[in-house]
């Protein structure tokens, strides 16, 4: 099964987070495209409109042939380039699973040690989500509601998927 990974290319800590995730689905066997890790990153104000294309045009060829997207929701608020890729898959009928690691995106009852090691939280230990998640309705649509926390979730709920 062939999986993209859509994300924010800001800075090394995304880059050496979603480089673990790719590991750890390649680890079970799947084939991961990464465009920051396969591509490299293209700085929009150094590149021409034939290297922004080419890159488009290689970002929706994987897409397109991609059995399930994983997008990262982290961030101030979702990366435009991670909407502009849900969107496409989307429309081309993938799955798409929306990933975050952040407090603000959690589910409503989550246990908060289910997603974060203890020592993370020491003074908040088996707290429970209050709230619903901030979650943008056009993204929450685009998955279907599917959040998922940790590398564990999103690997179960590809495989879930049965495709």
């Amino acid at each position: 099964m062939r999986v993209y990974l859509a994300q924010c290319m800001d800075n090394l800590a995304y880059y050496e987070h979603f480089t673990k995730l790719c590991n750890y689905l390649e680890g079970l066997g799947y084939s991961v495209y990464h465009p920051w890790r396969d591509e490299g990153v293209i700085l929009e104000d150094k590149c021409t409109l034939a290297e922004s294309l080419r890159t488009f045009n290689n970002d929706v060829n994987n897409i397109r042939t991609c059995d399930v997207m994983v997008a990262c929701i982290d961030g101030l608020g979702p990366d435009s380039g991670t909407c502009v890729e849900t969107g496409i898959g989307y429309a081309l009928n993938k799955p798409v699973i929306l990933y975050t690691t952040e407090f603000k995106y959690l589910k409503e009852g989550t246990n908060i040690n289910d997603v974060y090691p203890k020592e993370c939280l020491p003074a908040n230990e088996n707290s429970k989500v209050r709230t619903q998640p901030m979650i943008n309705n056009m993204l929450i649509g685009v998955s279907n509601g599917t959040v998922c926390h940790t590398f564990e979730e999103v690997a179960e709920t590809i495989k879930n998927l049965n495709l």
